[in-house]
């Protein structure tokens, strides 16, 4: 059985659609068809719960898989595109199965592009390497202020149909307050060093790369490059692939509005400390806007302990 390489961890909004589109152009790559396996992250459920069961947020990311297999018919041509999704929808989650939908890969690096993973807990972790005990991890990391911002806007666009378009301030504003503010888990993805510690403590520095989305952005080939050096990748990307080409972004033009910056500056200036002592460069950047941001706030600007301490 071809056990995956490696599995890319997050961060939600930092570049991970990018990485699994580029590192599927790679030769010496292969990559599932569907990006987020979302194996480590979500319980095991049955067939049956899968096409009928009423819980609509659990099924929901498997039920809009099911949805692209079907209109995208074309790729049913595909040498194992086929068979590989029968197997993928309709086999019992297991290791076996897990491991099952690397067997395209062979004699290939493979891997998971599931940024879901990052915030998992410690226990699961440690299945994880038991399991996979060679497994490499990345982890792509961007200013949380950012981040968090980006993860906003892209729940945001349920709320008018998927349509960009019709995203205003006003309807964010209301649903950062009434909603975003409150919610843990949004800001835990951003709380970068509790991840590494947690992940840290079962696998070793040599199995994991950590890089940086501004890295990305301003030089996408050498960014890869290093990502492709750290997996051992053999051979070489096509050079006439663009690697600026952007992935799953949404044409929202939404700046965040400054009190909400300083809200969230507020809640991440610890973790940026933390960021720029470990890392300095783009981190010490990250700290410097951040504390600029509170410095010009208005003083009335307060937080709730409870997000402040999301882990």
């Amino acid at each position: 059985m071809t056990c995956p390489t490696f599995i890319c961890i997050g961060a939600i909004k930092s570049g991970t659609t990018w990485l699994h589109y580029n590192l599927q152009q790679h030769p010496g790559v292969w990559l599932p068809p569907v990006k987020e396996l979302r194996y480590f992250n979500e319980p095991e459920y049955n067939l049956t719960g899968r096409l009928f069961g009423k819980d609509k947020k659990r099924y929901e990311y498997w039920r809009i898989q099911v949805r692209n297999f079907l209109h995208h018919k074309r790729a049913w041509l595909r040498p194992g595109y086929f068979r590989w999704h029968l197997n993928y929808f309709l086999r019992p989650r297991s290791a076996q199965w897990y491991e099952s939908l690397f067997a395209l890969g062979k004699d290939r690096v493979t891997g998971d592009v599931t940024p879901l993973y990052a915030p998992i807990d410690e226990g699961q972790i440690a299945a994880i390497q038991r399991d996979f005990p060679d497994l490499k991890i990345i982890y792509i990391l961007r200013n949380p202020i950012d981040r968090t911002w980006s993860h906003i806007l892209l729940r945001c666009i349920s709320l008018v149909d998927w349509q960009p378009e019709n995203l205003t301030e006003e309807l964010v504003r209301k649903t950062v307050f009434d909603r975003d503010l409150n919610d843990q888990w949004l800001f835990s993805n951003g709380y970068y060093t509790k991840t590494l510690n947690r992940w840290e403590k079962y696998f070793p520095p040599e199995q994991m790369f950590v890089g940086f989305y501004d890295d990305l952005k301003q030089n996408p080939q050498q960014f890869l490059e290093a990502i492709c050096e750290f997996l051992q990748v053999k051979g070489s990307l096509d050079k006439q692939i663009n690697l600026e080409t952007r992935y799953n972004q949404k044409p929202i033009q939404l700046a965040i509005p400054p009190d909400i910056e300083a809200i969230f500056s507020d809640i991440y200036l610890e973790e940026l400390q933390l960021l720029a002592e470990r890392f300095g460069g783009v981190t010490s950047d990250w700290l410097d806007r951040a504390q600029l941001v509170l410095e010009n706030a208005s003083p009335e600007i307060a937080i709730r302990d409870d997000t402040r301490s999301a882990s």
